[in-house]
């Protein structure tokens, strides 16, 4: 190789000046002696706030690796002793005491075969390292009420899980989902609805221990694993305590509103061996639990009973509800001389994003069981007056009807409920039908009896 002439050497260097990150040439490695500093760059003065003469002579504890990265600064020596390429990350330390996020790359020089010298080129990357913290957080946290999201709780669970096999302990899920909220959204609106999220949130912060994760999943549904519980006596008692907890009323905008919920438990290792399992679980004893009205349930066998594909279908119709998913259709019947409709029967189905248009088989029964079918009959008879209110503005009194469920007939509040809905939309309930199957008369007469009178 021929040698560099004294310009070229001038600007190799200010070229290697004017380089934004940091370089420095060490010596190799003689005998017990380590590496020592033979050149900086102006960028590594700049990234160390230090001058050159300070730093030449110096050994690699010089490029300021903190006390706590002292593995990485051992990794680091060790590949040159071994002479091979090194990359890695640590905090580093300025002189001035200030701390920032540095990438390492060393790469050893040879002549003649013979390692000579190392090149340390050094990048600040605290700014590029505090951004993607940023988007993990926006990705793994709700920004409603800042709690973990799904995605973190499952990641959470899975290391509880790993840990609790390693130490033979139990790991306790919980999954609480608010009854009747979206009558809560529907009647004061989706702010409010937020700030009363928001305030459940911060109330059962209070209750869990710092290790504990708490977790928003989505809409009204929240979940926490329990890591510190003994037995199931424990889970139960903090299942107890977070409904005792809700029963204190939310003062929100002027108005104090009571909140029950239901929960559903799953245990490692009883109720299964992987997160998957336990969410899955969970889940179906949380509506095992609200379809019975008690507060909270853990998983049982009877719960296995039900497909993967109804527990699927069972969270979907939660959201769809959210995500307004259904759609109401209307069979007509027509006045034979004039050919205009005269009456019409409202008819429920789900437009599922993936399963196609569903008719009120596919998901009615599941809706019956897990207490869904409340507020569905509320918005399908919102809906549906609506409608009716609109053909009677255009000029066709039309009259409606719709056929309430068992169900729905067990909701003491459904008169008033219907009486409210009427006179949202000022209709004369001459033109509205309730159809009750006999069945659902012979289950409570008087309360049929009061719906249709």
């Amino acid at each position: 190789m021929s040698e560099l002439s004294t310009e070229q050497l001038r600007l190799l260097g200010s070229a290697v000046d004017a380089a934004e990150h940091g370089i420095a040439i060490l010596t190799s490695v003689n005998e017990d002696k380590g590496p020592r500093i033979a050149f900086v760059n102006d960028g590594f003065c700049r990234l160390y706030g230090t001058k050159r003469e300070a730093a030449l002579g110096q050994t690699l504890v010089a490029l300021g690796i903190v006390e706590r990265h002292q593995a990485i600064f051992d990794d680091m020596l060790e590949h040159i002793f071994e002479q091979e390429f090194f990359d890695g990350e640590a905090t580093a330390r300025r002189n001035d005491g200030s701390e920032f996020e540095l990438d390492v790359h060393l790469v050893p020089i040879q002549e003649n075969g013979n390692l000579t010298h190392w090149v340390a080129y050094l990048r600040d990357i605290t700014e590029t390292k505090n951004q993607l913290l940023m988007l993990r957080r926006q990705a793994t946290y709700d920004a409603l009420t800042d709690l973990p999201n799904r995605m973190l709780l499952f990641e959470r669970l899975e290391k509880a899980i790993d840990n609790a096999r390693t130490q033979k302990t139990l790991a306790a899920l919980l999954l609480m989902d608010l009854d009747r909220f979206k009558e809560i959204n529907d009647t004061f609106g989706h702010h409010f609805g937020d700030m009363l999220l928001k305030q459940i949130a911060d109330r059962l912060r209070t209750l869990l221990h710092p290790n504990e994760t708490l977790s928003r999943l989505g809409g009204d549904e929240f979940g926490l694993f329990l890591t510190r519980a003994s037995d199931s006596n424990d889970v139960a008692a903090v299942a107890r305590r977070i409904l005792d907890s809700l029963q204190q009323p939310f003062a929100i905008d002027g108005h104090l509103l009571e909140v029950s919920a239901s929960i559903g438990i799953a245990i490692y290792p009883t109720h299964g061996t992987d997160a998957r399992a336990l969410l899955r679980r969970a889940d179906a004893a949380m509506y095992a639990a609200k379809e019975a009205n008690v507060g909270y349930a853990f998983h049982n066998q009877e719960h296995e009973s039900r497909t993967p594909d109804q527990l699927a279908l069972t969270v979907e119709m939660r959201r769809a509800m959210e995500r307004d998913e259904f759609e109401l259709y209307y069979q007509p019947k027509l006045h034979l001389t004039s050919g205009l409709m005269t009456r019409a029967e409202v008819l429920i189905r789900w437009n599922h994003p993936n399963r196609g248009l569903l008719p009120p088989g596919a998901f009615i029964p599941v809706a019956e069981r897990t207490g869904l079918i409340k507020p569905m009959t509320d918005w399908i008879i919102d809906r549906m007056l609506r409608q009716c209110r609109e053909w009677h503005n255009a000029g066709a009194p039309v009259h409606v009807a719709v056929n309430i469920s068992a169900k729905s007939l067990q909701d003491q509040t459904l008169p008033v409920k219907i009486q409210a809905a009427l006179d949202k939309w000022k209709m004369d309930p001459r033109f509205v039908k309730v159809e009750i199957t006999e069945s659902s008369i012979m289950a409570d007469p008087a309360h049929a009896l009061a719906i249709t009178s």
